[in-house]
């Protein structure tokens, strides 16, 4: 802001101006290693703006003032991460830390990221578990669309200069460079780790509202254009009561239990007791969420707060999901309980893509204190309950579990088939797997498969 305003005649020129400039600069850096940007946008701009004045006091000599400050300010921070991981930025210590890709994305693969970059973007809230309702995505998306078409408007109309503010006619490049920056450094960054986040977008938003507004103005009648303001401070007065808090309301205690309940009435260590079962659904498809609701009675108070464990399990004792989640989830634990309370509690358990289908599966669930890993028992000895039956149904497609994994060159694996889910010792497993190239690899590649015993141990392999 402090930029544009020097550059629009909005504040004056004098040296205070730009010592305030640096320092702000140097504590962007500190801020955020994408401040880093806003050094070189200055740069940029004083030089250019001071040059095309003629005025070398800015071009050169204010413009080195901003500089030296904004590196006395933050390049301390840079030097110690230097020090520390041999990497001034610091950023491949983050890539350790969060995981970086496997392979370098596509350019499809991108693409088909663009939907929950946008999502975040508007807000998805409880780090990306709690969405807004669909329509409302579609609407801020409809709103940025318009921006941007209302820019098309103006480059073909000839009274162009009427719908841009003068102020705007001359700071433009400042803010188009400002959001070009963001996005080379998020494409960046998102090439090198999964972080299709909107959040990484945030620090350009004070160069891409002006923008977005000019355009909605030049497209929008007059009569209409508060609509958008109007609909973005209802949406932000609105989400954090009507998206943010009901997720996180504590579940509602249950009075008297549902009629078709699937009975279990097993009881923890004498401390809780499962009455019983719910889900929606009977069949589910990997890479789809099963809902599953649960119904539980306190017995005694506990000052434990015990963690749940909820396990898909085939008819071969694989595990081929799990959630590990406290009550509420999480904002009830069993600390809170009372004697006598019944309440029922809703988790979503996703299969894994990957998952070979079809097959059936049993719900199994149990108790533990997540401090020590310690279950509690049933009065039989179990530290688990099993029951229900839920089948595990292929997806759809002319291939054989359809897969989605993306190798580097060009190359996916897109389903894959099995003789066999057993095999004894000295029998034979077929695996046909199902390639697809999106490119011509540069490469002949050989095929390794490994198989895996529960150990870790390699068992058999064929190259």
């Amino acid at each position: 802001w402090r930029l544009v305003a020097l550059v629009s005649g909005q504040i004056t020129t004098s040296v205070w101006q730009f010592v305030t400039l640096g320092l702000l600069i140097g504590l962007a850096t500190l801020a955020k290693f994408s401040g880093l940007g806003l050094m070189v946008l200055t740069g940029i701009t004083l030089l250019v703006w001071g040059g095309l004045q003629r005025n070398w006091r800015i071009a050169i000599g204010l413009n080195t003032l901003v500089a030296v400050l904004a590196i006395t300010v933050g390049g301390w921070w840079y030097w110690r991460n230097h020090l520390l991981y041999g990497d001034w930025t610091g950023t491949n210590n983050m890539v350790t830390i969060m995981g970086a890709r496997p392979v370098t994305p596509t350019f499809p693969q991108l693409v088909s990221e663009l939907s929950s970059l946008a999502r975040s973007f508007w807000g998805l809230f409880g780090y990306f578990s709690v969405p807004m309702p669909e329509p409302v995505y579609w609407l801020f998306n409809l709103i940025f669309a318009a921006g941007c078409i209302g820019w098309l408007s103006i480059a073909v109309r000839s009274s162009r200069s009427q719908l841009v503010p003068d102020r705007l006619n001359r700071t433009w490049p400042i803010l188009v460079g400002w959001t070009l920056m963001m996005l080379v450094g998020f494409i960046y960054w998102t090439l090198r780790t999964p972080a299709t986040q909107g959040r990484l977008l945030f620090p350009a938003l004070a160069a891409i509202a002006p923008l977005w507004a000019v355009g909605w103005l030049a497209l929008v009648p007059n009569r209409l254009a508060p609509l958008a303001g109007v609909f973005m401070f209802g949406a932000s007065l609105w989400v954090p009561w009507g998206v943010i808090k009901p997720a996180y309301d504590q579940p509602m205690p249950v009075s008297t239990l549902p009629t078709g309940l699937q009975s279990i009435n097993a009881t923890f260590d004498q401390t809780v007791t499962l009455l019983g079962f719910d889900t929606p659904v009977s069949s589910v498809r990997p890479g789809q969420g099963l809902p599953i609701t649960l119904y539980w009675r306190s017995e005694t108070a506990t000052d434990t707060n015990y963690s749940l464990f909820l396990h898909l399990v085939e008819e071969r004792d694989l595990i081929i999901a799990q959630r590990d989640v406290f009550h509420g989830p999480g904002v009830f634990p069993s600390s809170l309980w009372s004697p006598g309370l019944q309440f029922s509690d809703t988790y979503v358990v996703t299969v894994p893509a990957s998952t070979y289908a079809p097959t059936s599966a049993r719900i199994v669930v149990g108790l533990y204190d997540h401090t020590t890993g310690t279950r509690l028992r049933l009065p039989d000895g179990a530290d688990s309950i099993s029951f229900g039956q839920i089948d595990i149904e292929a997806n759809p497609g002319p291939l054989p579990n359809p897969q989605q994994l993306q190798f580097s060159d060009g190359i996916s694996l897109a389903g894959f088939e099995i003789s066999a889910r057993a095999i004894e010792p000295g029998e034979t497993l077929t695996l046909t797997l199902y390639w697809q190239a999106t490119t011509t690899p540069s490469l002949d590649y050989k095929v390794f498969v490994h198989l895996i015993g529960q150990d870790g141990q390699r068992v058999a392999q064929h190259d």
